[in-house]
């Protein structure tokens, strides 16, 4: 293989990444993964309310749900940065490109 395919094949990955992230975002998944984290669950509940009219100190420790473990990467962190970047870059080219052609069509 030589350079240009190189290229174009690192690049279609970027590319493929790109959109694999910006469809999770857009989907709502870290969303959901941090409010399934932050609500509690029936049993938290109940306990919570025992332990007010028990008039036991409060610790909201003692009724979060336990914390899932963050199996995210540098790699997959970073790749996340690299798509923010190529979505912003993406999006200032569009735009560009239509300030261009509504210029030219209006001129």
């Amino acid at each position: 293989m030589n350079k240009e395919k190189i290229l174009n094949v690192i690049f279609l990955g970027f590319i493929f990444f790109f959109f694999l992230l910006l469809f999770a975002k857009n989907n709502g998944y870290y969303e959901t993964r941090n409010t399934k984290n932050s609500e509690l669950t029936k049993q938290q509940i109940m306990q919570f309310e025992e332990d007010i009219k028990n008039g036991k100190e409060i610790d909201i420790k003692n009724y979060s749900p336990a914390k899932e473990i963050d199996y995210s990467s540098s790699l997959s962190n970073g790749i996340y940065k690299i798509s923010l970047k190529l979505e912003n870059a993406i999006d200032q080219g569009i735009k560009l490109l239509f300030n261009k052609a509504s210029k030219a069509i209006n001129d």
